[in-house]
């Protein structure tokens, strides 16, 4: 049996999906029409491979364990892989798996649990994924309108927001804005002055201390470079220092 696609593969191929599906009329250099319907094919046949795993195997848990076939919940308990796929589903056309999809959550999906979670992936991935599914279940001219639709992703995210809410009232600088986070961090750098992956915002520990451009701390480079460009951070000595130090990884 081939791997089952995880949830990093579901999203990984939203992506992939939204280029592939538009390349037929909008053909790069060196790819021709028929090219890109077969790109676009294979990508459909991908991320269903993934999908319909998840599906059968480990719905409504978070995500697939690939090699046993199980499930687990992972960042929450709240079939993540399933709300992180709306978008997709509905950006290749799938109105029925769409709809069932908004159904099912709307009725069962719950927040008043008690669980530790990530705050970015829960933001990013299911209050993102929440909302961007309400604008296109509730919009007639997206074609996928869903009949029984009222409102019921809007009011989950509009709870999930208010409950994630105490995660930016800590005693330490890191969610008052973007700034305090940046100096926050680099004022808790190494000796070799590199920053971790995870941090307590309560303590200032790292709770993760390796350093790298992977999973977590990608995401600091990244919104370094995005609040520079769109805020121009008081002190471009911080962002260059910091900059410099990337060599180092």
């Amino acid at each position: 049996m081939r791997p089952i696609g995880t949830l990093s593969t579901t999203v990984f191929l939203a992506s992939v999906v939204i280029c592939c599906c538009f390349a037929v009329n909008s053909v790069g250099d060196g790819v021709t029409v028929e090219e890109a319907k077969v790109l676009r094919d294979e990508v459909h046949e991908m991320f269903y491979h993934a999908f319909d795993g998840y599906m059968k195997h480990a719905f409504p848990l978070d995500e697939l364990i690939p090699l046993s076939c199980g499930g687990e919940d992972s960042l929450g308990g709240y079939a993540l892989t399933l709300i992180d796929s709306l978008d997709t589903l509905a950006l290749i056309g799938d109105d029925g798996q769409f709809s069932y999809a908004v159904e099912w959550i709307g009725k069962n999906l719950r927040f008043d649990i008690n669980k530790m979670i990530s705050v970015f992936e829960t933001t990013i991935r299911v209050l993102g994924g929440l909302l961007s599914a309400h604008l296109i279940a509730s919009d007639y001219a997206k074609g996928m309108r869903v009949p029984s639709y009222e409102n019921q992703l809007l009011y989950l995210a509009e709870g999930l927001g208010r409950r994630m809410l105490p995660a930016f009232e800590t005693p330490t600088v890191f969610e008052q804005v973007t700034k305090n986070a940046v100096h926050g961090l680099w004022a808790r750098r190494s000796k070799l002055n590199l920053v971790g992956a995870h941090i307590n915002v309560f303590t200032g520990e790292w709770t993760q201390k390796e350093a790298g451009i992977g999973t977590s701390i990608d995401s600091f480079y990244e919104s370094l470079l995005k609040a520079s460009a769109a805020s121009k951070l008081s002190s471009p000595s911080l962002l260059s220092s910091i900059l410099e130090r990337c060599n180092l990884i």
